[in-house]
């Protein structure tokens, strides 16, 4: 059940400080995740090529990139969102909104398997 059925996003009494600290919650969470896969994935990284400190710099350089690269997706994807069509809530929907209903698998096939075949790199 989505939060705005629920009654937690605007609309009775409170339920704009819900939805603040809803939104709130949704970032931290966020910011959790990229903190736990990319910063400290990078000092592991660096310290199973040895102990040689040339390598933080490209390291970094390496990380800011995607990093960078992963943002401008989010972007794009909330664009593409915003143009979709009212109560758009996923990729699939977004890709049927803009492209086509009968192929609207494919984004979110792509992405579970993105998503199942990350353990897979770091091993």
């Amino acid at each position: 059940m989505a939060a705005a059925e629920r009654g937690l996003r605007g609309g009775g009494e409170g339920g704009e400080d819900v939805s603040r600290w809803v939104e709130v919650g949704e970032v931290v969470s966020l910011v959790k995740v990229i903190v736990g896969c990319g910063v400290f994935s990078l000092a592991g990284a660096c310290a199973a090529v040895g102990n040689d400190k040339r390598i933080i710099l490209p390291a970094a350089a390496l990380t800011l990139f995607f990093a960078g690269t992963a943002g401008y997706t989010f972007l794009l994807l909330g664009r593409a969102a915003a143009a979709a069509p009212k109560g758009v809530a996923s990729v699939g929907e977004i890709w049927a909104a803009h492209v086509s209903e009968e192929s609207a698998w494919v984004p979110e096939l792509l992405a579970s398997a993105l998503t199942w075949s990350a353990p897979l790199w770091c091993w």
